[in-house]
């Protein structure tokens, strides 16, 4: 039925006759023209902004009751192509990649990939044309759409890849059960690393805004907000310093705690320099007004 709350207007809705009943992964495209959702059943379906059925793609695996059939959506930030990391037996873990091209309606499963077990994140570079991968094991694949091959880098860290983000200038960071945070130039070197309290549950780049309030296209995005899975009441923002130079004191991060009433934190987004968007499990979202790494007004 329609939403009846004042401001609020259902434009469609993608029913369980069409997801089957249990949990449901969905992303919308950066350009709000699609929308794309996952149940427990083996296909996803793409919807554009008007309700209608743009395509269905089958995922490969076997559907488990109760889970849903994709870890992990992501689409690239030019809103072409739409990264599906499907489910294994294990909670949380994926066992293969799809890229889906929207325009094309076309659907590859990423076989050199496919050879990395137990995969745990992913996330499209800036272009859109390279999806970092990590593992259960700490390891990260690099796959390049435009060649079809992937890099693959040892180690990066001791235990499982949790959570990541790329930069618009193109780093690479990344948060592990290992309590680190890595951050990479685009062919996979590791620019910093620091240690955290707890595991990384989410990572983003911060904009920071100048003295005017705008922020300089030619300003490297020197600062990382993290959440942490033993504290979801708050957000931490690591300084990381200027490129070449030594990082500041990042073992004393900002901490922008918020009031329990609002319950834990699910999620956080940047809406341009010196706005942070902060959603919990409660349901309610809050903006938050940034200067200089403290919450001026929320």
């Amino acid at each position: 039925g329609a939403d009846e709350r004042p401001g609020m207007k259902q434009l469609f809705e993608v029913g369980s006759d069409r997801l089957s009943r249990g949990p449901v992964s969905f992303a919308w495209s950066p350009n709000g023209q699609f929308i794309a959702t996952a149940s427990c059943q083996l296909r996803l379906l793409v919807h554009d902004r008007k309700g209608n059925l743009h395509d269905e793609i089958q995922i490969p695996g076997r559907a488990a009751p109760g889970q849903c059939a994709a870890v992990q959506l992501a689409w690239d930030r030019r809103s072409e192509k739409l990264a599906l990391l499907t489910a294994a037996s294990k909670p949380g873990i994926g066992d293969a990649v799809v890229v889906y091209k929207v325009r094309q309606r076309e659907a590859m499963r990423l076989e050199n990939v496919q050879m990395a077990k137990e995969l745990t994140h992913i996330a499209w570079d800036p272009q859109g044309h390279v999806l970092s991968v990590g593992t259960a094991k700490g390891n990260l694949l690099l796959y390049d759409t435009r060649i079809g091959k992937t890099m693959s880098i040892m180690g990066k860290h001791t235990k499982g890849i949790t959570c990541g983000a790329w930069s618009a200038d193109g780093r690479l960071a990344l948060g592990g059960d290992d309590k680190q945070i890595t951050v990479s130039l685009g062919n996979g070197d590791t620019e910093f690393q620091l240690a955290v309290k707890d595991k990384p549950k989410e990572l983003q780049f911060a904009p920071e805004a100048s003295s005017g309030g705008s922020l300089a296209a030619t300003k490297r995005l020197n600062q990382i907000s993290a959440t942490l899975s033993g504290d979801q009441s708050s957000i931490y923002l690591y300084r990381l310093g200027e490129f070449g130079e030594d990082p500041p004191d990042i073992r004393n991060p900002a901490e922008l705690r918020f009031d329990p009433y609002y319950g834990k934190i699910k999620s956080h987004h940047w809406a341009g320099a010196g706005y942070l968007v902060v959603c919990f499990d409660s349901g309610q979202c809050v903006l938050c007004r940034m200067e200089g790494g403290e919450m001026e007004q929320e």
